[in-house]
């Protein structure tokens, strides 16, 4: 078997996840529930809606517990209150903030709200997290992954 070949045969389960988070439907912030996210670790990708562009790749770990400042992880952590500007200082607020000249994080929430989408995949295994992770964003090239 050729290099490329053993290559195609060890991604191919990868890009089997990739491709069906990819088909799957995104949910506009603007109606998404924070119990409509999973609490699982799991693999997001955003979106600008309006043209469709990706816009970030991200992925979310399962603590067993808490942090040591009382917050759990998960999806609905990173989705809800990290990317919503809820909770933390995230790197994809600021990038919007910056690109869009928004002033405070209330504004980053609001335009987040208004013109973005995202879909995930629960993945619990965290090797195969971090490898789906790096492939969406060569896959997919989003704006504000950076790096």
């Amino acid at each position: 078997m050729s290099t490329y070949d053993d290559l195609v045969v060890r991604l191919s389960t990868y890009l089997a996840d990739l491709a069906n988070l990819l088909d799957s439907s995104r949910r506009r912030f603007s109606s998404l529930a924070e119990t409509d996210v999973s609490e699982s670790a799991g693999l997001y990708v955003i979106y600008w809606e309006e043209p469709l562009e990706t816009f970030y790749v991200g992925k979310a770990n399962r603590r067993k517990s808490p942090s040591a400042w009382g917050q759990p992880d998960g999806l609905r952590f990173r989705i809800m209150k990290n990317h919503l500007a809820y909770k933390g200082n995230d790197n994809f607020v600021r990038y919007i903030k910056e690109e869009f000249r928004l002033a405070s994080q209330p504004a980053a929430r609001d335009y987040i709200r208004t013109h973005c989408s995202v879909h995930w995949l629960e993945v619990d295994d965290p090797e195969r997290l971090f490898v789906l992770e790096h492939l969406a964003i060569a896959a997919t090239r989003p704006r504000f992954n950076r790096g």
